[in-house]
């Protein structure tokens, strides 16, 4: 006597593995189906002004148009050279007068009275 439900066991086994199997088949099927429609695979199949898009199918390249702005840029440092030149040297005449109070203020009452010529009374 055969043992009937380990029979079964493998009957359910071998089907599952067939469902799986047929599956596996239909899904590379289908797959290399759509690999023979496509129309192509790479832009190198296309013509020169096309691309091969997402969707494998050939587009046109989009028409772009490049506008260009010319800018005159001026280089002319003169005017800005001045100012600082001006500048620096209204700067220097001002610590020049600060440096000549300073000297005047920091020489003492002493000081000031024996740089007079001495004067007999």
């Amino acid at each position: 006597m055969a043992n009937k439900k380990g029979n079964a066991a493998i009957v359910v086994i071998i089907v599952i593995g067939g469902l799986i199997g047929l599956l596996f088949l239909l899904n590379h099927l289908v797959f290399f189906a759509n690999n023979f429609v496509r129309e192509c695979s790479d832009s190198l199949e296309c013509a020169e002004n096309q691309y091969c898009g997402a969707d494998f199918e050939c587009h046109e390249y989009p028409v772009t148009y490049n506008t260009t702005v010319e800018q005159y840029y001026s280089y002319n440092f003169i005017g800005p050279a001045i100012i600082l030149a001006l500048a620096l040297v209204v700067c220097a005449f001002i610590l020049k007068k600060k440096q000549d109070k300073k000297k005047v203020s920091s020489t003492s009452y002493y000081e000031q009275q024996n740089e007079q010529p001495y004067q007999n009374h």
